[in-house]
């Protein structure tokens, strides 16, 4: 994943090094894309927030 930053990077001086990989995946700015990384990343959060929940509940 490394060089595809540094690809995205070497593309487009203004673009994020923490979201150059997102830059190449959303190049074509297709929104079925979008809503696939949106609910990815939702339930990502949503299930670590429910493991530190049950982890830490008294």
């Amino acid at each position: 994943m490394g060089f595809r930053v540094l690809g995205a990077v070497s593309e487009n001086a203004k673009v994020n090094p923490d979201l150059a990989f997102f830059s190449l995946l959303l190049k074509n700015q297709t929104e079925f894309l979008s809503i696939i990384i949106i609910v990815l990343a939702l339930s990502l959060t949503i299930s670590t927030v429910d493991i530190l929940v049950k982890r830490y509940q008294v």
